[in-house]
C-alpha cells in the first residue's frame, strides 16, 4: 500500500520516491545506486527498504531509468 493510515508518512513508498525525485533532479547524468541511497539517505533519514520500494514505484511509473553505466536516471 502506497499511502497507510498506520505509518509515518516519510516512511511510505510514495514519499520516498519524491525524495528519490529531488535528489534526481539536481544530477541531470543521474547518480549510482549507492550515491543515490547515500544522498536520500543523509538528505532525508531514509532505510534502504523504503528505498528500495520507491525505487521500484518509480520504476514502474517509468519515472526513472538505469542507463548503459549503471545509473539512475529521470525519464524525460
Amino acid at each position: 500500500m502506497l499511502l497507510s493510515t498506520d505509518t509515518k508518512p516519510e516512511m511510505t513508498a510514495y514519499c520516498c520516491g519524491g525524495c528519490i525525485l529531488k535528489a534526481l533532479g539536481n544530477q541531470p547524468d543521474g547518480l549510482s545506486l549507492f550515491d543515490l541511497y547515500e544522498t536520500v539517505k543523509s538528505d532525508d533519514g531514509v532505510g534502504s527498504a523504503t528505498f528500495m520500494l520507491g525505487l521500484d514505484w518509480l520504476y514502474l511509473l517509468q519515472a526513472i531509468a538505469v542507463n548503459e553505466e549503471g545509473r539512475v536516471t529521470l525519464c524525460s
